[in-house]
């Protein structure tokens, strides 16, 4: 199947969503957007269940369209909700899905500059930076896979759908009904993100999170606004003798060695580290 036109302009209603979506980014109020979202999917999905002997297929995949991309704008206020939580490993996840619905979306719509789906996987990219994984787990496994449509095999000639196409509505996928796993890889460039690997570690980041790996992704929480462009600079610093001597020794260190204080650089006359900032810029990256 071709990507499907879909213009925003052709729908009043679903535009003026996207924009008090928008506003209620600006005011925070993340919860209110989840709501609003499920309130439209719920009653338009009842709606079109009624009215579905009367609408046509492309019809039908334009309104799934539209309710897959809501779920982009419904994804990020979780993620935020997440980070005011301090559920960092939780909200790294549903950041790789909304990049997975992305992707989605970018392989279905045609005229893809009106959805922004460009600027919106820069930015979650560039909110991935602030993370600190860098090694990741991949599984080795043989299955058995079925079409998430007929159910038939892949293989079989029966089956003529496409994975990641949609079909009155529904979004051809795999079923594996069988697995079996042969074993796991560290690597740097996963397929997919989710499975992240760090030491470990028994220090307390949710009461010291700015002071943890993870401060670089709090701070963004913290003083950015959503869908608002930013820098990341990464500037040297040189901790003095004296600032050393302010430390809490069962802190972790300053260096982000990800040890404890007095296992680290206590010691030392002084400690050289290379800081990441985020820089604001003052440029609203969405808009309808």
């Amino acid at each position: 199947m071709n990507n499907i036109k879909v213009s925003l302009l052709e729908d009043k209603n679903y535009l003026d969503l996207l924009k008090n979506i928008l506003y209620l980014f600006d005011l925070k109020k993340y919860e209110d957007i989840k709501s609003k979202i499920e309130h439209y999917n719920e009653n338009k999905f009842t709606k079109n269940k009624l009215l579905l002997k009367d609408i046509d297929e492309i019809t039908t995949n334009i309104n799934f369209i539209k309710h897959y991309y809501l779920s982009i704008f419904y994804d990020f206020a979780e993620f935020l909700i997440d980070l005011k939580q301090k559920e960092f490993q939780k909200s790294w996840c549903t950041l790789q899905h909304i990049q997975d619905t992305i992707t989605i979306c970018y392989n279905l719509i045609q005229n893809k500059t009106d959805f922004n789906l460009d600027t919106l996987s820069d930015y979650l990219y560039k909110i991935e930076q602030l993370y600190p994984y860098v090694v990741f787990s991949s599984t080795e496994c043989i299955v058995e896979k079925t079409c998430s449509i007929c159910k038939n095999n892949l293989l079989d000639k029966k089956c003529t759908h496409l994975s990641g196409d949609i079909y009155n509505g529904e979004l051809a996928g795999v079923n594996i009904n069988i697995i079996e796993f042969l074993g796991i890889s560290l690597v740097y460039k996963p397929a997919h993100k989710s499975c992240t690997l760090l030491p470990e570690n028994k220090y307390d980041y949710k009461n010291f999170p700015l002071m943890s790996s993870y401060g670089m992704i709090y701070s963004f929480f913290l003083y950015s606004e959503p869908f608002f462009d930013f820098e990341i600079l990464i500037k040297p610093k040189i901790i003095t003798h004296s600032e050393i001597n302010t430390y809490n020794r069962e802190l972790l260190c300053p260096c982000r060695s990800e040890k404890p204080f007095k296992d680290c650089c206590i010691k030392k006359r002084f400690i050289f580290v290379k800081e990441k900032y985020i820089s604001s810029i003052n440029k609203k990256l969405i808009d309808f």
